[in-house]
């Protein structure tokens, strides 16, 4: 809104113009009730003037300002409300990476005995070197059977 050419502002500038032209023609004149009457339209006028600036200027204004205090106060309810979520989420997060520090542990713990019980299992299993890749064909276990029998030289394995 442009305040300087407002329709208050424009009023007094003619007002203005009219006492302009009044005080000329009293001090033209030199009469004191003229100049007591000038007085009193001055603080008439400016009066008016104020009382049309406040109306088209101050008070607009006002509800501006009031309207701005609304939504600061606003803003402020909710600036608080979502510290008061971030703080919640904080507390959640902690709670969520202690149980991922024990889960981690316990996964640890758990690859630890898989590892175990892999290598367990592998101290059991018989290891034959210097075969030849491809003669057992399609049943390894009978092969095997067959070459201990052989090399065992009639031993039966059962």
């Amino acid at each position: 809104m442009d305040w300087t050419r407002s329709g208050a502002v424009k009023k007094v500038e003619l007002e203005q113009r009219q006492v302009r032209g009044r005080r000329a023609k009293m001090a033209a004149g030199g009469d004191q009730a003229a100049w007591a009457q000038w007085s009193q339209v001055q603080q008439e006028f400016l009066q008016r003037c104020f009382t049309e600036l406040k109306a088209e200027l101050l008070e607009p204004m006002k509800a501006s300002i009031d309207k701005l205090l609304e939504t600061q106060t606003a803003q402020g309810v909710a600036i608080r409300e979502v510290w008061q979520k971030v703080s919640e989420n904080e507390d959640k997060i902690l709670g969520l990476a202690v149980k991922v520090e024990a889960h981690e542990a316990l996964h640890k713990e758990w690859q630890a005995r898989f590892e175990d019980m892999e290598n367990w299992s592998r101290r059991k299993n018989l290891q034959i070197l210097g075969l030849t890749e491809g003669l057992e064909g399609s049943d390894v276990g009978a092969y095997v059977v067959t070459m201990l029998n052989t090399l065992m030289a009639g031993s039966t394995v059962a």
